[in-house]
């Protein structure tokens, strides 16, 4: 059957038994236009008037719709199906049309990037979003309280990162929002957020790490001198002498074994490449969060572009991702210079280098800061602040962990040793 049929299958049934209001169907998905009026007018009533109807529409045009259609057509499994299938015929039409509209822009000289961000209109989704009534919310709200509060439900909003300190003061990583980490060359920004990759990874969530700086080897290098605990050096080098640290080297990779965690060190991906890839991953493989390193490194179409012209469009659409996805997404960044010129060297938000708009897109943004990089102490060795500058649904503050060089990794201040 086609698409045409089916929607006569959906308004037959929806005028015989009632207006289906539970049903996503809108009158743009059908192709008759005279369909999608009678939709219209019976979409949001559970009691259809038929009489109306008829006046309306025609009396034969009703009965021929209804004649067209067979009984064992109009079960409500069927009718969802159905729904479904008007809905995808639709989107392939919007694509076709975008397609045909992205045509005429890279003809016309319109930048490719440019072109590329229109057509991933297409691709935002099939129904529009409705606003929702502030009861219905709050209704949803209380009932979410409750659950946690009894423990039939586990709270969903942060992702934990496996570090306690940081998951009791800031509750993790937030979903459906855009976190920044940045610090200076050397402060631990990719080796945090490897860990809180990993972390998440080993606790069954779904991750994604696109690297434009260091290759998937050497992602992987980091990950398993991480989770093993065997010094990054010695596994470069590939000298494993002892059998203790083969052990270790086993009981690493068994802690990943199962875990879903996939990385893409594709370099040079400009913004238009970078959203179709994790669009196309969320797709595949699904995902929980995303973690990109760094912002500074991607590329835009447009060489008269400045770079901070360029970063601040990629800042900007970050949050709108990770609400549309509703991922936690970590974005790495880099500190400027201005850093190095004061007597205090703690990393401040007006630091954030290339672009403005960073600070002011970000949900959350972390800071690291180790002061033995600058002065070496025997008090502040292997110390190293973690600083929620900006938390935008909850505290900031710092709090001081455990750096551990060897392993490129961070650990809980009392699980030091």
């Amino acid at each position: 059957m086609s698409s045409q049929d089916f929607e006569q299958c959906v308004i037959a049934t929806a005028l015989l038994d009632g207006g289906h209001t539970d049903l996503p169907l809108q009158t743009k998905h059908f192709t008759q236009s005279v369909l999608a009026d009678i939709w219209q007018d019976i979409h949001d009533e559970s009691d259809v008037n038929t009489l109306k109807l008829a006046q309306k529409h025609g009396e034969q045009t009703l009965c021929d719709i209804i004649d067209n259609v067979p009984t064992s057509m109009r079960s409500a499994t069927s009718v969802r199906q159905m729904c479904s299938s008007i809905i995808k015929a639709y989107d392939v039409r919007k694509f076709i049309a975008q397609l045909d509209l992205v045509k005429v822009m890279v003809e016309s000289g319109v930048p490719i990037g440019e072109a590329m961000l229109k057509l991933q209109e297409a691709d935002t989704g099939s129904v529009d979003k409705e606003p929702v009534a502030l009861l219905d919310l709050m209704r949803e709200v209380y009932q979410e309280i409750e659950d946690v509060s009894n423990g039939t439900k586990e709270l969903n909003t942060y992702i934990p990162t496996g570090l306690t300190d940081f998951d009791k003061t800031f509750g993790g990583i937030e979903r459906s929002a855009y976190t920044v980490v940045a610090g200076r060359p050397s402060m631990g920004k990719t080796a945090f957020a490897m860990q809180v990759c990993l972390n998440a990874a080993k606790a069954g969530q779904k991750v994604l790490v696109i690297s434009l700086e260091m290759s998937a080897k050497s992602i992987a290098y980091r990950i398993l001198s991480s989770a093993s605990k065997v010094d990054l050096q010695i596994l470069r080098r590939a000298k494993i002498k002892s059998q203790e640290a083969w052990r270790k080297l086993a009981t690493g990779m068994n802690q990943v074994h199962n875990s879903s965690l996939h990385v893409d060190d594709q370099g040079g991906l400009t913004l238009a490449q970078l959203m179709a890839k994790i669009r196309r991953h969320h797709r595949k493989h699904g995902m929980d969060l995303l973690m990109i390193d760094y912002l500074g490194l991607m590329t835009s179409d447009n060489k008269s572009q400045k770079k901070f012209e360029y970063i601040s469009e990629i800042s900007n659409a970050m949050p709108t991702l990770a609400k549309e996805l509703g991922i936690g997404l970590v974005a790495l960044s880099q500190l400027g210079r201005d850093v190095e010129k004061r007597p205090d060297k703690h990393p401040m938000m007006s630091d954030l280098r290339d672009s403005g708009s960073i600070e002011q897109d970000a949900d959350n943004i972390i800071m690291l800061y180790r002061e033995e990089y600058y002065q070496r102490k025997p008090e502040n060795e292997g110390l190293a602040e973690v600083i929620m500058q900006k938390q935008r649904n909850g505290a900031t503050g710092t709090i001081k962990m455990h750096f551990d060089k060897e392993t490129a990794s961070f650990k809980d201040l009392e699980r030091k040793f």
